[in-house]
Formats: C-alpha cells, sequence, structure tokens
C-alpha cells in the first residue's frame, strides 16, 4: 500500500479504502471478496480518469460526459470511453488500447464471475473461523 501511495498521490481516500480491502481479502484467501473490491476500486480510478479526459476534451466527449453523469453502468462508460480519439494524444509510455481492454476485461469477468455464478457451480471455499 505504501508503495501504491507513492506511486499514485492522486488516489482518492476511497479507491485507497477499497484497494486495502481487496488487498486484505486477498491476504485472507478469499479471492471473490478481493476480486469484488479491485473491481470497485477500479472503477473508483477510471471514473476520475474518464471525468479528467472529458474535461481536457469536452467538444469530443459530450456522449462520455453524459454517461458519467447518469446511471449507466461502469462497463457502458468504458465502452464509450474506447472509442474516445485517444490514439495518439497518449504519452510514451502508457498502455495502449488493447491493454487498457484487457485489464478492464479481466477485472469485469471475474467480478461478476464472483457476484453471479452461472452454472450453479461456486468456487467459494467453506467459511473460514474467525478466532
Amino acid at each position: 500500500m505504501d508503495r501504491l501511495r507513492e506511486r499514485s498521490p492522486g488516489l482518492t481516500t476511497e479507491a485507497l479504502t477499497y484497494f486495502e480491502e481487496a488487498l486484505g481479502a486477498f491476504n485472507a484467501r478469499c479471492y471473490l471478496a478481493s476480486s469484488v473490491m479491485f473491481g470497485v476500486a477500479a472503477e473508483q480510478v477510471f471514473g476520475r480518469l474518464a471525468a479528467a479526459f472529458v474535461a481536457a476534451r469536452p467538444a469530443k466527449t459530450q456522449r462520455l460526459h453524459r454517461l458519467l453523469s447518469d446511471n449507466t453502468s461502469h462497463y457502458g462508460r468504458f465502452d464509450e470511453f474506447r472509442k474516445a480519439p485517444v490514439r495518439g494524444t497518449l504519452p510514451n509510455g502508457l498502455p495502449d488500447a488493447i491493454t487498457l481492454d484487457a485489464v478492464a476485461d479481466l477485472l469485469r469477468v471475474v467480478r461478476n464471475e464472483a457476484g453471479h455464478p452461472r452454472d450453479g457451480s461456486s468456487t467459494r471455499r467453506p467459511p473460514t473461523r474467525i478466532s
């Protein structure tokens, strides 16, 4: 957490709280809970990224601005963000759109599976007794 705070000083208290919860759950081997918390933290960070992008390019991001203001799913917002003309405007060293998609898809799929298993089976472990 110290390294995350050092490298990302602009993270909100809310995002940091979710990251801490996710790490605690992961260390306790509660992987499903960890994936959900990491997903929530990622949504917090993405929301700020998208809002900053809209503020920097208001003429080209009206639809994204509207989606950030309503109850659209995070995936819907991310999908619109991907359509924005970002290529060629990113500083060197930042991931390309393919990497961004892969991370978002991984978080979405794992988080959805954790909260909504489809086949009736569950990868959940039996509850751990807390002393």
